[in-house]
């Protein structure tokens, strides 16, 4: 065998050998190196979500959800608890119309309907950034039933 040969042989087992070192030993050594505190830091509980005592109560009376109107114009009524909540009705179009409730907090809007199917929105906000939406979907034919 020639000298070159056996000094390639040499040099293999080596870098063999430190590469199987590598793959066995290695992990474990930078696991004991780099191993950090064995503590874990827990985040602090966030506080639960309180509702306050004024949270908004709305209701869609009329007309019902999923009615056929047959006329061009229809009127959404309903009630809010507080009184004081901020009404927003929002029609086909995205057109968005604030409405004030009475003392007793009735609400009463004149809306006007496309042809077809007509989603009406109607959104309470109060002062404390409560806020609760209720949707009432309108079909609107100008056809004879």
């Amino acid at each position: 065998m020639k000298k070159d040969t056996a000094v390639a042989i040499f040099i293999g087992f080596i870098i063999g050998g430190l590469a199987a070192f590598g793959v066995i030993y290695l992990p474990s050594l930078l696991s004991r190196v780099f191993r950090t505190n064995d503590q874990v830091t827990v985040p602090a509980p966030t506080p639960p979500v309180s509702i306050s005592a004024t949270a908004l109560s709305l209701d869609i009376t009329e007309p019902e959800d999923n009615s056929v109107i047959l006329t061009d114009k229809t009127t959404i009524k309903g009630k809010i608890q507080p009184e004081s909540a901020k009404l927003i009705i929002v029609d086909t179009n995205n057109e968005s119309v604030a409405v004030s409730a009475n003392n007793l907090g009735e609400f009463s809007e004149e809306v006007s309907l496309d042809e077809g199917i007509n989603p009406i929105s109607v959104s309470a906000y109060d002062d404390n950034g409560n806020r609760e939406t209720k949707t009432v979907t309108l079909f609107y034919t100008a056809e004879k039933l």
